[in-house]
């Protein structure tokens, strides 16, 4: 007999459901390449999707007859030329094998009617892999995860990098368009959606940007924490120097021991000689899996 129910929810997670599954989430993680802080603020922050307003998708498994959330899936929506987000599906392991994830995983996309790209599933994560080959996913694209212990990290004062709380508005909206196309995207018009991205996300503030303004290049901290634990982690990186990438991971390093952060994370594509110098370790590899 079936001892959990999905139900299907077409609204952002209220703060105790993104609590929830912000708990399911960390169990889930822990000891794998992507553990990291979570929390329900940050639930909420990456279903959002600031651009375009419409919310989530959010399919969630609960115990029967506790009610207790026992895992969930969600489908952050998606934007003009890009394909609908899936996160999860996210099963508690004293859940698994009883066919919540199928389900789960069915609900959302019947929901979406839309092409899906998962977010980066990890490598020694073999029973996510082998799920979602399993429901004819394709692999289209790959990351590495770069983790950095802060208690080694020596801070440096640098004055070439200035925070973003240190500049007009208009001056940080201006660097953040030059560095964006020249980090290859189409218009500035395009670019100025980054700031509305960033500042629907609870880790930002103004202070989450590096800037060296004689050249137009930025770096994106973000401090989470939750549980104990708490991260720094290099969420943008748009320059196309070595000299500036140096300087801006060593005031995200620096900033983030000053926060009392434990460790810095990056997840990439194809920076990785930069962490290397940086005394990052490689943590793992990452793939993207999407259906049409």
């Amino acid at each position: 007999m079936q001892r959990y129910r999905v139900e299907i929810l077409k609204v952002l997670p209220s703060d105790n459901l993104a609590g929830e599954m912000a708990r399911v989430a960390r169990v889930s993680v822990k000891g794998y390449s992507d553990d990291r802080p979570i929390d329900g603020r940050l639930v909420q922050s990456r279903l959002n999707n600031p651009i375009t307003g419409e919310p989530p998708i959010c399919a969630v498994a609960r115990d029967l007859p506790s009610g207790d959330v026992i895992g969930w899936a969600a489908v952050r929506a998606s934007e003009a030329g890009e394909k609908a987000r899936l996160w999860g599906p996210v099963v508690l392991p004293s859940a698994e094998e009883c066919g919540i994830g199928s389900a789960l995983i069915n609900s959302v996309t019947a929901k979406a009617g839309v092409g899906l790209v998962t977010t980066d599933v990890p490598r020694d994560r073999a029973t996510a892999h082998r799920f979602f080959e399993k429901y004819g996913w394709i692999e289209s694209g790959g990351s590495t995860i770069f983790v950095h212990d802060l208690a080694s990290t020596t801070p440096r004062a640098n004055q070439e990098i200035v925070r973003g709380e240190s500049v007009s508005p208009d001056v940080l909206i201006s660097v953040i368009e030059c560095a964006a196309t020249r980090k290859g995207r189409k218009s500035n018009l395009e670019a100025a959606k980054f700031p509305l991205r960033w500042r629907s996300d609870h880790r930002y503030e103004s202070n989450s940007v590096f800037i060296r303004p004689n050249c137009g290049c930025l770096a994106l901290g973000l401090y989470q924490s939750a549980q104990g634990e708490s991260e720094i982690l290099i969420a943008e990186l748009w320059c196309d120097c070595r000299r500036c990438e140096d300087l801006l991971v060593d005031a995200v390093l620096t900033a983030g021991q000053r926060q009392g952060a434990e460790r810095a994370r990056a997840v990439t594509v194809n920076t990785s000689d930069l962490f290397l110098r940086h005394k990052f370790r490689l943590a793992g590899l990452t793939v993207q899996y999407e259906v049409s």
